[in-house]
């Protein structure tokens, strides 16, 4: 058997933490404020190829194989705190990730040659469980004012693609397999708290969107050899914002909440010229 194999195996975590206290206890003002930032970008190319004129030749299967599996996590904390007879606090927590992978595997140009009942696999995959997590609390103990805001945002636009292109596949005796697909999870979660003997304001923000493309294909000047060939493409994506927003104060209180979710992927397998 013959194997050509890119496997990426990648975690990244960003968890910053921000605490701020301030006490007065006079008739002075007690202040704080906090922030905290986290970004995560991943734009990885993991390919898997014959190419080039290449003409490989097996006694058994011949194996193309591109695998991604990605896991990453934007987490912050932001507390503000102030004591006293007249206090403000405010609290700021930004989390982002932004995932552009790019996986491949393919037979561009080149011959492949399957013998004794072998098969022929081009085979791309991608996993990837992305999440950006806010949480923010501003406390006035105080007569004043506090607000708190929590943004998250996750976005992932990844490629997966697994294709012929100008190529001869002979598996005389079995059958010849593209096959390309993605398990995508992009999640974004804001919390927003804020308390004040005065005024107090909690606003969130949750984003998370899933675009990119799965594709499975065959083109150009490709000729296959086999009992049977099967090209299939399949993507499974969740998009899951989710944002919770709390004010209490004696005087006024107010909180916004702006959640959006959406997937705008493409999944596509198909013979002939590549789709737009």
């Amino acid at each position: 058997d013959m194997l050509v194999e890119a496997e990426s195996t990648s975690v990244l975590t960003g968890a910053p933490e921000a605490i701020a206290l301030a006490a007065s206890f006079s008739i002075g003002v007690a202040a704080a404020g906090a922030g905290a930032v986290a970004r995560n970008v991943s734009d990885a190319s993991i390919r898997a190829g014959i190419q080039n004129g290449s003409d490989v030749t097996s006694n058994g299967d011949v194996t193309v194989r591109a695998r991604d599996t990605s896991d990453m996590d934007a987490e912050v904390v932001s507390v503000a705190v102030s004591i006293g007879v007249i206090g403000v606090s405010v609290g700021i927590g930004i989390a982002e990730n932004d995932v552009k992978n790019a996986v491949e595997a393919k037979v561009d140009d080149s011959t492949v040659t399957a013998n004794n009942a072998g098969e022929i696999r081009i085979v791309s995959t991608a996993t990837q469980d992305i999440r950006a997590k806010a949480d923010v609390a501003a406390i006035a103990a105080a007569i004043g004012g506090a607000g708190a805001g929590a943004v998250t945002r996750t976005n992932m636009d990844s490629a997966v693609d697994a294709y012929a292109r100008d190529a001869s596949l002979i598996a005389a005796g079995n059958k010849v397999f593209i096959d390309a697909d993605s398990d995508l999870d992009a999640r974004a979660e804001s919390l927003g708290l804020s308390g004040s003997g005065g005024v107090a304001v909690s606003v969130v923000i949750a984003d998370a969107t899933i675009g990119g493309a799965t594709r499975a294909w065959a083109d150009g000047a490709t000729t296959v050899t086999a009992t049977g060939m099967d090209v299939t493409a399949d993507s499974l994506a969740d998009a899951l914002p989710d944002g919770i927003a709390i004010s209490l104060a004696l005087g006024g209180a107010g909180s916004g909440a702006i959640i959006n979710g959406a997937v705008d992927r493409t999944t596509e397998a198909y013979v002939g010229d590549r789709a737009e």
